[in-house]
């Protein structure tokens, strides 16, 4: 509940949204309704078997985001000069996800990570205080942020709900 609090500030500041990992939708879904009415919404997910919301209406592609068609399409995504894009890296393989698409990102541009680690003790930490049952998926130690710096405007209070951010230079 607390990443809630945090990611409705967040979420309406850009004119796109992507998200890698749809997963069963509801987090998506979440994410449609919390975006501004006249920003865009993107989720990806390797699978559709899980997916429960097919009546949304959300843009969702079942696709390997680290296959050739999917980078490119997120691209150009992500490449469009007139949005500002918030990617979301939430699949199974949120170092990597980072890794890749973080590089298109344009100037002011912000990608997150999930289940993210500062430092073991500093999700430990976290974890205890939040009861949360998962360990930690993307560690800063792993990103390639070159050009990147923490999303100093958000970054301590999405890191205390597991999300890294990181806004391009």
């Amino acid at each position: 509940p607390h990443v809630v609090k945090v990611l409705e500030k967040v979420i309406p500041k850009f004119d796109r949204v992507i998200e890698i990992g749809t997963g069963r939708g509801a987090f998506s879904f979440w994410i449609s309704q919390t975006k501004r009415e006249d920003a865009d919404f993107y989720t990806y997910d390797i699978s559709g078997d899980r997916f429960e919301f097919q009546d949304a209406k959300l843009n969702f592609t079942v696709a390997d985001c680290f296959e050739s068609d999917a980078i490119a399409a997120i691209q150009t995504l992500i490449q469009e000069p007139s949005k500002r894009v918030l990617l979301m890296c939430d699949g199974g393989n949120k170092e990597r996800e980072m890794n890749v698409f973080s590089k298109f990102l344009k100037p002011n541009d912000v990608a997150m990570c999930h289940d993210y680690s500062e430092s073991a003790l500093d999700y430990n930490k976290h974890k205890a205080e939040h009861q949360w049952p998962t360990n930690s998926e993307s560690h800063l130690k792993n990103l390639e942020l070159a050009g990147m710096s923490k999303f100093e405007e958000h970054y301590h209070e999405l890191k205390n709900v597991f999300w890294g951010a990181f806004v391009k230079n």
